[in-house]
Formats: structure tokens, sequence, C-alpha cells
């Protein structure tokens, strides 16, 4: 998937639907909800978020962006990779940060974290590309939230962030993708052919995840994306599993069991894995 930048047209960024993620400098140049039980008032996505006022590092612009209230969501657990679930509400949505002014997006941990030759690649490589849009729903749409995550991601590659960033955006948009198959209204034209749709990007969004924290566990000291050993290992495992390397993957959960570091709820998640991985690798072989 070459071209995962190419429905950036609109932004002016649609040059850059060629470019390489994890390639070198020459590369990259040029459920349904059941009824409430009782008659409390129903809270619904809008009721969760509210506007903040951020101010730009790269042009100085203050901009707003819609954020989760902290504590009113209630978190329902989460997914075998660890993406979090939340009642009505998916907080993935809202992790990135954007000028629309000047396009110079990150995740919110790392929009601050920029430097003066960063500042500078931003400038010319994006900002000069820029078209300046505003998102005026009360939420972010899943579509939308791609587009922000996107344009999160081709500035991590502009800025040449650390690969590990870029991995981590990776997941968070197979997670974007996963969410928004879950919440794909059945009523949609070429309902079949959206999901699919969806699936494929999760899948794809997946190896490149996988990719990326290979080459940031090789390369880059923990914390990794403030996670530590363990929880980058077992989510690494889990990625392997999807992507069908099981031999890494085996040996990823292995070392979760096995480590001193690791709390009892990850290594009890990791031997569930393992169990999850010896029965697709026996699919695989019949």
């Amino acid at each position: 998937m070459s071209d995962i930048f190419s429905d950036l047209e609109s932004f002016g960024l649609d040059k850059f639907s060629e470019i390489d993620i994890y390639g070198d400098k020459k590369e990259n140049e040029g459920l349904k909800e059941g009824a409430a039980a009782n008659k409390a008032p129903v809270v619904n996505e809008k009721d969760l978020i509210f506007n903040k006022t951020y101010n730009c590092v790269v042009c100085g612009a203050n901009f707003k962006a819609k954020m989760v209230r902290a504590g009113k969501a209630r978190n329902l657990g989460h997914d075998d990779d660890l993406r979090p679930r939340y009642e009505r509400i998916d907080v993935i949505k809202y992790e990135v940060l954007m000028c629309p002014y000047c396009g110079y997006a990150a995740l919110m941990k790392n929009f601050q974290d920029i430097t003066p030759t960063m500042r500078m690649l931003i400038r010319d490589n994006i900002s000069s590309n820029f078209k300046h849009r505003d998102f005026t729903g009360d939420i972010y749409t899943y579509d939308e939230a791609i587009e922000r995550y996107k344009i999160a991601l081709l500035n991590s590659i502009i800025k040449r962030s650390k690969v590990s960033e870029r991995a981590y955006t990776c997941l968070k948009l197979s997670w974007l993708y996963r969410g928004k198959a879950e919440n794909l209204p059945i009523d949609t034209h070429n309902y079949e052919e959206e999901l699919d749709e969806c699936r494929r990007n999760e899948d794809e969004f997946t190896k490149k995840a996988y990719e990326g924290f290979t080459q940031a566990l090789a390369n880059e000291l923990f914390p990794i994306c403030g996670m530590d050993e363990p929880t980058l290992s077992y989510i690494m495992g889990v990625l392997a599993r999807k992507c069908k390397d099981y031999n890494n993957s085996m040996r990823l959960f292995g070392s979760i069991i096995l480590s001193r570091s690791a709390g009892s709820n990850l290594k009890e998640s990791a031997r569930e894995q393992k169990q999850i991985l010896v029965r697709e690798m026996k699919n695989d072989l019949n």
C-alpha cells in the first residue's frame, strides 16, 4: 500500500502519496448500544469532549482541538493488542493535535517535542503545500481522525522523528480502521466493500507498526513511546502473530512469561496469546 497518503489531497499534501514511512532521507525527499436500564440521560460522544485551545509550536497560531473530558469516559477494557475500549467513545480519535493553519500535526504527547531543524523541515515541506481546513463537526468522524493521524504520520516522516513514533502512529491507525469497521453503519453504500477496505487498511498498518517497532527495538533505548520492555514485547508479540511471524511471536511471549519485571496480568495475557498462536499455527498447517 504505497499510496497511504493519497487521500490527503484536500489538504494539499497529495504529492507525498509515495513516501516511505521508514525510508532514509534520500528515499523520502522531494456494537450497537443496548437500551438503557434506567431513564438516566443518554450520554453521547459529543457530551464527552470539549474544545481546547493550543498554540502551534511551528507557526505560532492558536487553534482549537477536540479533547476527551478527563474521567468522563468509562473504560471497558482493551483488545489483545492493548487497544483501549471506552463506552460510547473511541478515545483514539482524539489523540492527535493538528494545526489547521500550517499543517503541523503529531500525537498529543509528542506535539511539543520539536527542534529548530524539525520546524524548518515542516515549514518547507508541509506548510508550504498545506491547505487550511477546519473540523467543524461536534465530533471527529473516523474518516476525519484517520486523516489527522495520516498527517501526523507524514509530519513524523518529514521531521525525521524516531522510528518508534512513526510505528506507534501506525499502530493507532490500525486501531482506527478497526474502530471504523466495528462502527460502520449497516446501511452504508457498498457496505461489504467498505468493510473489506477497513480490514485491509488495518492489516497494512499492523504490518507497518510491526516493521517500525522491530527497528526501534534494535536501535532505541527504553522506555519506547512510554512503554517498558515487557509491554512493548507483548504488543510486538501480538503484531507478529497477526503478521504470521510465528517464531518471533512465540519468542516474545516466552520472554514475557519468564520476565522478572513483567506484571502478573501481562504474563497471563502472554500465556493466552501463546494458546491462540498455537491454534493459528495448526490451522495454517491444515
